[in-house]
C-alpha cells in the first residue's frame, strides 16, 4: 500500500464524521480558486455516479475532500480522496 493510499484509508473515519457537504460549510467566502476546485470534485463525483462529497479538512490555504462510488467492475464501494497534491482511490 502506498503512502497516499494509507493517508486516504486513515481519512475514511474523518469522512464518516464530516458534516460539511458544501464548501461554504468550511469557508464563509471561498476564493475563486477553492470554488473551482470544489466544482471539479463535484464534476468528478457525477461522472463516477458517486455520492456524498464532503469537505474533510480545511485551513486558510487548502482543503481536502472525498466521496463514495461503486466500482463498476467489482461492485465494491470505493472512497475517492482529494488533496491539493493527489487524488487517491481506496476500498471503503
Amino acid at each position: 500500500m502506498t503512502r497516499n493510499e494509507k493517508t486516504a484509508k486513515a481519512n475514511i473515519n474523518t469522512y464518516q464524521k464530516s458534516t460539511m457537504f458544501k464548501l461554504t460549510d468550511a469557508y464563509n467566502k471561498p476564493s475563486a480558486a477553492k470554488s473551482a476546485i470544489w466544482f471539479d470534485c463535484l464534476r468528478d463525483m457525477v461522472n463516477n455516479a458517486g455520492w456524498g462529497l464532503k469537505v474533510l479538512t480545511y485551513n486558510t490555504f487548502m482543503f481536502t475532500c472525498g466521496y463514495l462510488f461503486v466500482d463498476k467492475e467489482t461492485g465494491v464501494i470505493k472512497f475517492k480522496y482529494f488533496t491539493p497534491n493527489h487524488t487517491t482511490i481506496v476500498d471503503f
